[in-house]
């Protein structure tokens, strides 16, 4: 990839995907745990409904013999594509890059045929997935760069080209899916980067957590204790996330669901999974164990064990942290007592017991506490009093969890707790660990979900935004933080959205990659840990709304992440021109990229330049959601997975045979 060498390509007018409102969708409402969200009714219903929240153009269209029909047993349907029937996804032409997407379920192959200009078909991808379960198909096309992403379940495969030669000037004016199975969810899934001069030459291609090793990124999969979510449903996702650790809670009301009897099957099936697919556990010790008499309740709420129950307690820890101290070294002690209104010398005097014994077992163990549900008093005090009673050896870690409808918003209380704890603990320097934080992705059940303030609309669009923002910004202050969580959680009644995939809540099952999914996926592939947090100073025009810049440093150069300061606002996008001036940063060929998308946007001629302390952005557009300023020689070596024999794989050819 050179950046400017896109500089010949023509700029014809681009009708922004962006600028189409989205239709109205149940994905996200709060149906209960037996209630599908969809009713199917039509064949327009099974293709438009679920279009990922984000405009999905003209809506598609079926030519030849199809039907609806059911799909499973957990209220599924789907489109039976037969005996040559195609569904086209037609956009407005453009240069611009397009995500399209389906659900599939096959009986053979899905075969996709980009359409450019006149409906010509410039590209062909074949896609061969595991028969009898649904797959999650996206194609990322950037035709300024003839590129195409081919992802299927969260794996990126070996990516496609367009016929032509790049810099012909193509055009996509949408998808052909063809074969022989059921479809679902046909649709466009991002908006583009509103800035046609910005030609995206070329495409992310992550990498998996067993490529990355060791990042500092985490994912949470918490409440398959309580059966809110199902790992057997959604525990192929992990990896290819390149989240290289993962929260887990432990159980302990199912695995001993009779007193001195434990199950560890279902517990063991994830830790070894996880850490087959190159992802490190951490893991809470939590709830109570209403089989035991003084255990408590295997619900967030539970009180802390007593009496007789502590040394039952005892014994499950105990046994947990010998069973799996090969693979786990991290160990968090509940969760968010303080919400829970436990007493502080009740949390300390539980919190010291299980210490001693995780530490007995496991002499190496990191222990986290206390799991708070913000940066407070609760926490301080609770250090004050280890230190105070000579315990705070049993303490490695402080943990937070981090919600505010602004996320930026928290900081200041964080920062103020990291520097209560260093005069409170002088020269001991605690880490803190963000332990759980996300945002919903519609309004509804959970932490920030039910916000009614103006202005905040709650959508995949600004997910995505405040979940970047959030990790950005821990990893510029030297924090080890964690997505909360992985998949959505169907409580009783309700279902949190804070997942990066959908599920139905029928079974658990996963629908759908979110828009966040994807756009932590880049980031943790992109901000590996070569990078360490760099300062920068940046200054706009007075125009320009207010900026928030974090800058990187890396083997091939900077990066930085900038957004404009302010609530995450849906689509259709409202990026605006800036002129700003990054000081403190060094960059030899820049390229603008857009975290949702992947796409590669090099900076050419005319749109940046040095200056004696830094670098100057001319017309760089900037909104709520972040772009990612990178040096171009950074993004030369990141390959993709490739599929393993038996798995879900790609063929692809380009050209319109």
């Amino acid at each position: 990839m050179v950046p400017g060498s896109t500089s010949a390509v023509p700029r014809p007018p681009v009708v922004a995907v962006s600028d189409i409102r989205p239709p109205v969708t149940n994905y996200g409402a709060n149906p209960g745990p037996t209630k599908h969200l969809r009713a199917v009714e039509s064949i327009d219903r099974v293709l438009v409904l679920g279009a990922a929240g984000f405009p999905p153009g003209v809506p598609p269209t079926v030519t030849g013999p199809a039907r609806v029909e059911p799909v499973g047993t957990n209220g599924d349907h789907g489109l039976l594509l037969t005996d040559g029937s195609v569904v086209t996804d037609p956009v407005p032409p453009t240069a611009a890059p397009v995500a399209f997407g389906v659900r599939w379920r096959p009986g053979a192959a899905l075969q996709a045929e980009i359409l450019g200009a006149d409906g010509a078909v410039i590209g062909r991808v074949v896609v061969l997935p595991d028969r009898n379960r649904w797959h999650d198909v996206r194609l990322v096309v950037a035709p300024a760069g003839h590129r195409v992403a081919v992802v299927v379940d969260g794996v990126h495969r070996t990516p496609a080209s367009l016929s032509g030669t790049a810099g012909e000037g193509l055009l996509v004016t949408g998808v052909r899916w063809s074969g022989d199975g059921h479809l679902d969810r046909c649709g466009v899934h991002t908006a583009p980067l509103p800035d046609h001069r910005l030609l995206a030459t070329d495409l992310l291609r992550p990498r998996s957590a067993a490529a990355l090793g060791e990042a500092g990124w985490a994912v949470g999969a918490e409440t398959i204790d309580r059966d809110f979510t199902r790992w057997a449903e959604f525990g192929r996702w992990l990896g290819p996330l390149g989240a290289t650790g993962v929260r887990l809670q432990a159980g302990w009301a199912r695995t001993e669901p009779v007193p001195g009897q434990r199950d560890w099957a279902w517990l063991d099936a994830i830790v070894h999974d996880a850490v087959a697919q190159g992802v490190r556990p951490w893991v809470q010790l939590s709830y109570g164990n209403p089989a035991v008499e003084g255990g408590g309740t295997a619900a967030v709420s539970s009180p802390l064990p007593t009496g007789p129950a502590l040394e039952a307690w005892d014994s499950w820890v105990d046994d947990l942290v010998r069973r799996y101290a090969d693979v786990v070294t991290d160990w968090e002690i509940w969760n968010e007592p303080e919400i829970q209104h436990l007493p502080l010398e009740d949390y300390l005097a539980f919190f010291v017991r299980t210490a001693r014994v995780v530490r007995s077992a496991q002499p190496t163990a990191r222990i986290h506490a206390p799991g708070a549900g913000g940066a407070d008093l609760y926490t301080l005090d609770l250090v004050r009093a280890l230190h105070r009673d000579g315990n705070l050896d049993l303490l490695d870690a402080v943990s937070y969890h981090h919600y505010a409808p602004l996320p930026e918003a928290r900081y200041p209380a964080i920062e103020a707790l990291r520097a209560a704890l260093r005069v409170t603990v002088p020269g001991r320097e605690l880490p803190l660990v963000q332990g759980e934080s996300g945002a919903p992705s519609a309004p509804g059940y959970g932490a920030m979900a039910d916000i009614r303030s103006p202005g905040i609309v709650w959508d995949e669009w600004t997910q995505a935004a405040w979940n970047l923002r959030r990790a950005i910004g821990d990893r510029a202050r030297g924090i080890r933080t964690c997505h909360f969580g992985l998949c959505d959680m169907v409580y009783t009644g309700a279902v949190n959205t804070k997942g990066l995939l959908a599920v139905n809540p029928a079974d658990r099952s996963v629908v759908r990659a979110k828009a966040s999914y994807y756009a932590l996926q880049h980031l943790f592939s992109l901000l590996d840990r070569r990078y360490r947090p760099a300062p920068v100073t940046v200054v706009a025009h007075h125009e320009a709304p207010p900026l928030v810049a974090h800058a990187f440093d890396g083997p091939a150069g900077a990066l930085v992440a900038c957004w404009a300061d302010g609530q995450p606002e849906p689509l259709p996008r409202r990026d605006r021109p800036c002129d700003l001036e990054l000081f403190g940063v060094v960059f030899e060929a820049p390229a603008a990229v857009d975290p949702v998308s992947g796409a590669i946007h090099p900076l050419p001629p005319g749109t940046w330049s040095r200056t004696a302390t830094g670098i100057r952005l001319h017309d760089l557009p900037i909104g709520t959601m972040p772009v990612l300023v990178v040096e171009s020689a950074a993004l030369d070596g990141s390959a993709p997975d490739v599929s393993e024999p038996g798995s879900s794989g790609a063929a692809a050819d380009a050209g319109g045979r």
